[in-house]
């Protein structure tokens, strides 16, 4: 009996000894884990910054382009739109001083 009871305790003494280097080795591989995971997600939202800062970089450039665009459409109606008021302007005096000139210069055309 004496036998059987050294042997039982070896045996809990062994099988406890297996459950620590487990519960251990499980921790050490659960924090080696969680610090991984940790790096991925740095590295992670590092790119998603980069990421980010090219597309508000693109959208810059084509937003300068776009209202640049916008500008010289609206500069050149401006333009048009000037042209003809000096036209009609232009054919107002004309008409104006022809109107104002003396009747002799009208028959020396004729």
């Amino acid at each position: 009996m004496r036998r059987s009871l050294v042997s039982t305790r070896e045996t809990t003494s062994r099988t406890h000894s297996i459950y620590l280097i487990q519960r251990v080795l499980r921790g050490y591989f659960g924090r080696k884990r969680a610090r991984r995971r940790a790096k991925e997600a740095l590295e992670l939202k590092a790119l998603m910054k980069v990421w980010n800062n090219a597309a508000l970089f693109i959208q810059r450039i084509y937003r300068g382009y776009l209202g640049r665009c916008i500008a010289k459409e609206l500069r050149m109606e401006l333009a048009e739109f000037m042209a003809s008021i000096r036209i009609e302007e232009a054919e107002t005096d004309i008409a104006e001083f022809v109107s104002r000139k003396p009747t002799t210069w009208r028959m020396a055309k004729k």
